[in-house]
């Protein structure tokens, strides 16, 4: 047993996930008839529909309502993995979407800067600096380096596609572990590959697919830690000073036990469910409008004051809960 099953009631999770899941798939049949994140994220990304199962649209799908939109034309599915898979070390300086919006106008600029052999040619320095004025990444230098690395390992072991790192009927488990291998893909980015290569059909774990992680962001996180806290206190206790790093690997462990044994819950469609209403619902606190009844309203995960309620952020580079309204904390961010 873990610190989180200790403290985090297992049944609200299902029950918040579920009703996420419910909602998500509802807006899916019919968009239209909803006003909701799901719907919202439907009018700006599209749907992604991959061997009959859709898909809620998000920036790292690169879908191609999303790509006709920004450079006017659909991507062929091996570029666009290439894209995913550069896309991938790089951190947002502002807003996610723009990441990829930035990432599609240098594609579409010069797609030298995503074919592997072409990216080895490169000198590390100049493409740190494409890579900050082009993209807007937070740490460009050590991004060239993994694309570097990266590209000469995809090209030696996988024929430079990341398709073929994959294999049908390949156990999640296994999967991760080679995604995890190429630099600057830790958990959460390997997580992030994983489901993004599983939703564009490129690899199909078949019966194994609820071993498949939920890649734990910030926004996970905070989700996860509103809807399944029981106790306040002990919530309190077992979050302080723990660092980012080890909370994000924690509830990503927690979540896979979950998945893993609710057949109900897929995890590649609960990222997304998670994912978007925590970005757009629980980082503002809007609890009073929130479909998830079991959410504990007491946890705040957030930089910004409120009210009431317990804050919960980083500062010197760990973990703080406090009741200190005073109290300035980091952003609570990756």
């Amino acid at each position: 047993m873990t610190v989180l099953d200790e403290i985090f009631d297992e049944k609200k999770t299902i029950s918040s996930i579920s009703e996420l899941l419910y909602l998500q798939e509802k807006t899916l049949k019919a968009p239209e008839k909803y006003k909701n994140p799901f719907s919202d994220y439907i009018k700006k990304y599209g749907v992604l529909e991959k061997d009959g199962e859709k898909y809620v649209g998000t920036p790292d799908k690169f879908t191609d309502h999303f790509t006709e939109k920004i450079i006017g034309e659909k991507l062929n599915e091996y570029d666009k993995r290439l894209l995913q898979f550069f896309m991938i070390p790089c951190t947002p300086a502002n807003e996610s979407g723009l990441l990829y919006v930035n990432g599609l106008k240098l594609f579409e600029e010069n797609k030298d800067f995503f074919n592997p052999r072409k990216i080895c040619e490169f000198e590390e320095s100049c493409l740190a600096e494409m890579i900050n004025k082009k993209l807007g990444s937070r740490g460009p230098e050590s991004v060239a380096r993994a694309w570097i690395e990266n590209s000469k390992k995809l090209i030696e072991e996988y024929d430079s596609d990341p398709k073929n790192i994959f294999y049908d009927g390949m156990h999640p488990k296994e999967a991760f572990k080679r995604v995890k291998d190429f630099r600057e893909f830790g958990n959460k980015n390997a997580a992030l590959f994983l489901k993004e290569m599983i939703e564009s059909g490129v690899y199909d774990p078949g019966e194994n697919r609820r071993y498949t992680p939920i890649p734990a962001d910030i926004h996970v996180m905070r989700f996860t830690i509103r809807a399944s806290s029981g106790d306040i206190e002990k919530t309190m206790e077992a979050l302080n000073e723990m660092t980012h790093e080890k909370l994000a690997q924690k509830i990503q462990k927690y979540l896979m036990n979950i998945t893993s044994d609710t057949p109900t819950i897929d995890p590649v469609k609960a990222d997304d469910a998670i994912w978007i209403w925590g970005k757009e619902k629980c980082s503002g606190k809007k609890c009073n409008r929130c479909p998830v009844k079991e959410c504990s309203n007491e946890i705040i995960v957030s930089h910004q004051r409120h009210e009431s309620g317990d804050r919960i952020g980083k500062r010197n580079g760990k973990i703080i809960v406090t009741r200190d309204k005073n109290m300035k904390l980091d952003y609570f961010g990756d």
